[in-house]
């Protein structure tokens, strides 16, 4: 028998065993008072998440300037990144040339992860402080700092 016909054979002898060492183990038995735990917990999760449901407030399209920029700015990094890499990748034709691209990948690849992060994160708390306001831009947006 070939090499790569022996899954074969294999799967069928684990199969067996599995089902063969599982009932030997206790897996046919009946266990009453783990179904009634397990069953209480899945109330629980799902009056847990019932309640999450009815807190949950749909989020809210933050159109301002500031948000837009945050937008451009994280997607142009991240195409920059995308650009630096594909030009590593396919337009080095010997070593030299290889690693002098790699390096100018590694070092502005890294500024931009950097402001990719950055502005990323900026945009998504001011959806999220927006989105717990509820009043639409009605009230003036607080940026929280990157620190906290």
């Amino acid at each position: 028998m070939s090499f790569y016909y022996l899954f074969i054979p294999t799967w069928f002898f684990t199969v067996i065993l599995y089902t063969l060492m599982a009932k030997k183990y206790g897996a046919e038995e009946k266990y009453p008072e783990e179904e009634a735990e397990l069953l209480a917990f899945d109330r629980n999760v799902e009056a847990f998440q019932e309640e999450q449901a009815r807190a949950y407030k749909m989020p809210v399209k933050d159109n301002t300037t500031l948000s837009k920029w945050l937008h451009v700015v994280s997607h142009t990094s991240l195409g920059i990144a995308l650009l630096l890499a594909c030009n590593t990748m396919f337009r080095s034709p010997d070593m030299f040339a290889y690693q002098a691209n790699r390096e100018i990948f590694y070092n502005i690849g890294f500024v931009c992860t950097v402001i990719y992060f950055v502005a990323s994160y900026w945009a998504m708390r001011r959806r999220k402080t927006l989105t717990e306001s509820q009043d639409g831009l009605k009230k003036p947006i607080s940026t929280p700092s990157l620190g906290g």
